[in-house]
Order: C-alpha cells, then sequence, then structure tokens
C-alpha cells in the first residue's frame, strides 16, 4: 500500500489539541480531491522532520519544474485569438455550472477541475508555439 505523508514546519506557539482540527482540514481537503474519505489519519508530534536528509536534498525535477513553469507570451495573433477562446469556452463552462448546480463540495471540485482543464489547455499551447 502506498501512504502520502505530509510534514509541517515548526510547531511552536500552536496549542496543545490542534492537531484534531488540523487532521480534519487534511481530511476535507483529502476529500476534496479524491471524492472519498480517507481509511486512515494519522499525525504526531516529534522534534525534527522524520528525514533532515528529504527537506534538503535536491530534486533532479527542477528542470522540469523550470520548464513547465516558465512563463511563455504568445507568439502570434493566432496562439493569442487560440488562448482567448479556449479561456472563454471554459469561462462558459463554469458560469453554467455555477448557474446549475447546487453549491456543494462536488461543486467546488467540478469549478476546480474546470479550472485545471482550462490551465493545461493553455499551458499545452504556449508549451508548444512553433
Amino acid at each position: 500500500m502506498r501512504v502520502w505523508t505530509c510534514t509541517v514546519g515548526a510547531v511552536d506557539g500552536v496549542r496543545p489539541g490542534a492537531d484534531f482540527p488540523l487532521r480534519m482540514a487534511v481530511m476535507h481537503a483529502y476529500w476534496l480531491e479524491t471524492g472519498r474519505t480517507p481509511t486512515f489519519l494519522s499525525s504526531q508530534w516529534q522534534d525534527q522532520p522524520m528525514s533532515q536528509h528529504d527537506a534538503i536534498a535536491p530534486d533532479p525535477d527542477h528542470e522540469l519544474v523550470d520548464h513547465l513553469i516558465t512563463y511563455r507570451a504568445p507568439q502570434g495573433d493566432e496562439v493569442v485569438a487560440s488562448f482567448e477562446a479556449i479561456r472563454a469556452a471554459f469561462l462558459d463552462v463554469g458560469h453554467l455550472v455555477v448557474d446549475r448546480v447546487p453549491r456543494t463540495p462536488d461543486r467546488t471540485v467540478a469549478l476546480r477541475k474546470i479550472h485545471e482543464a482550462c490551465m493545461a489547455s493553455i499551458a499545452a499551447l504556449a508549451l508548444n508555439q512553433e
């Protein structure tokens, strides 16, 4: 079984008993991302991160991040028009969801997915300009 773990920084000043609301926040975020309740959730107080090496070791994916996140201005009127057309279509879909779907966590997930799809479409255009 694969398990996701997360370490939060220094907890100086965090009140005793704060682990419950923090766990609830993580559980809610997990539910929003997956649509499922986690089968288990644990937390613990400790004096240092599990591995100091993990916190400071350089990751080879930095080059990939630079490639994916670097701003690329649209090159030419046709690309600008494509950006605008894609954004307009996703705006229409987003407003349709807001108008027709009750305000629930599921609607929030739908809007997030619309945003992700819009951004992925624009990124695909930006990354593949000639």
